[in-house]
Order: C-alpha cells, then structure tokens, then sequence
C-alpha cells in the first residue's frame, strides 16, 4: 500500500477551495489530484502547518494520478466494511477530541459529529470492534499514527456512527 502526502493536499489544493490546515473537503481534495499527480509521504513530509506548494520542486517524484473517485452519503456499517476490502477509505471526522489519544480502543463518548478531519480508514477488526484508522499527525501521536476507532456506538444519537465515520466516505480509482 502506498503511503501518500498528506501535506501535499494541505500545501498545494487552496486554488479547489481548500484552506490547508484550517480545513477543506476531500471532494475538492480529489478534484486537485484529478489535475496532478500525487507524491509519497517520504517525497513531501508531513508537517502538521501550512508551507507553499513544492509540486514543482527537484526532489519531488510524482505518483498516480487520481482517475476519479467515488463518495456515498451516509452509509452503514456493513457497506463501509465492503469498501474498505478493495480500497483506503477516505472519512471526515471529528478529531478535535483525538489530540490525546495514545492507544487502546478510543471512547466515542468524547466527540460527536462537527466533522472537522480527514483521515483513511485501512482495516477493521471485527472481534474487537473497531475502525482501523490512518490519521495524519505523524507517528508520534497515537498508536504509532493510527487510531482504533469502535464500529458500533451504543448511544444512538451517533447515527453516523462514532465521530461522524459513516458520514461520507470516499475512495479514489488511481491510474499512472
């Protein structure tokens, strides 16, 4: 699996009406790499601030380019599982209550659903129960970068599940 920049999108999408670190859409994410190929993380690293765009730098090696992408509204758990076997799954969430996490399963209980984050959902585990998720802080945060994130919430007034992860997700179709 390669491992894309996310400070590329941060950088380099303002012009498809992204605003870097203080937010933006994974549409209009999508729309940027429809129009330029995407990097590795190794090439552009993360940064956790806004930079200027080094798309055109020496050290830049381009990847894949998105060939389109496709975002289902609201969908359900059993659905999300199915497209996480063929492909990363990009959601937007609530992360603000993340900044602490260290391991473990998280307790949805701490955020609701003021989707504020982008992150990759890239597994599951179904005896334990939970979403495995990439998130971009680096490995410093979290489980070594990742979040277990639980798939089904008791509270009920999450229906789009714990954080909003079943709010809109998307994945992309890549070509070279």
């Amino acid at each position: 699996m390669l491992n894309f920049s996310e400070q590329q999108l941060v950088d380099c999408s303002f012009p498809y009406y992204n605003d870097g670190c203080r937010g933006g859409e994974l549409s209009y994410a999508y729309q940027y790499l429809s129009n330029y190929k995407a990097t590795v993380l190794e090439n552009y690293p993360y940064t956790a601030k806004d930079q200027a765009c080094k798309y055109y730098t020496t050290y830049y090696r381009p990847g894949p380019k998105l060939f389109k992408y496709s975002e289902q509204n609201n969908t359900n758990v059993n659905s999300l599982k199915q497209m996480i076997h063929n492909n990363v799954v990009s959601v937007a969430v609530e992360a603000k209550s993340w900044k602490l996490y260290t391991g473990g399963v998280f307790d949805e209980t701490q955020c609701g659903e003021e989707i504020d984050h982008g992150v990759a959902i890239v597994g599951y585990d179904s005896g334990v129960n939970y979403w495995l998720i990439k998130n971009s802080w680096g490995e410093r945060w979290g489980d070594k970068g990742y979040i277990k994130l639980p798939i089904t919430t008791p509270k009920k007034e999450f229906k789009d599940g714990a954080c909003g992860v079943l709010n809109r997700p998307s994945y992309p179709w890549l070509q070279d």
